[in-house]
């Protein structure tokens, strides 16, 4: 007799590419981890730190206290919840961000105004440099 399989599965967001990095495999016993648990796919939301953004109205809070953004700061902060901890060179965050026409000091200007909104509603979770390297949201 043959016996019907069902596989449950969840999509990905379309929000959020994956890097190799960001998938990893355990041949062993076949499981697949994705290393982003960040994304609450219920809500949609990235979170990190005390910092959320919802993915489908745009909305950023700290500690649940709202944070008014523009278009480009929300666009860059999405790409930084995205990879929240780790260290997204300046052509990585051009790629991400669609302008590949970006240059470090472009990138550098998003920054600068985007941890500004964030220091002013008093969020510790901060985008910084890491000279030479790129950039890192970190609290």
């Amino acid at each position: 007799m043959d016996a019907a399989i069902a596989l449950d599965h969840a999509p990905l967001p379309h929000a959020l590419p994956l890097d190799d990095e960001d998938v990893s495999l355990d041949g062993a016993n076949g499981a697949i981890s994705l290393l982003a648990p960040r994304l609450h796919s219920l809500h949609r939301e990235l979170r990190y730190r005390g910092l959320s953004m919802n993915l489908t109205t745009g909305a950023v809070r700290w500690h649940g206290e709202s944070i008014s953004l523009g278009a480009s700061e929300r666009a860059l902060l999405k790409v930084l919840l995205a990879h929240a901890g780790r260290i997204i060179s300046v052509k990585q965050l051009a790629a991400l961000l669609d302008d590949m026409q970006a240059t470090e000091r472009t990138i550098e200007a998003r920054i600068a105004a985007l941890r500004s909104a964030l220091e002013r509603a008093g969020s510790r979770c901060l985008p910084h440099k890491a000279e030479g390297v790129g950039y890192i949201l970190w609290a």
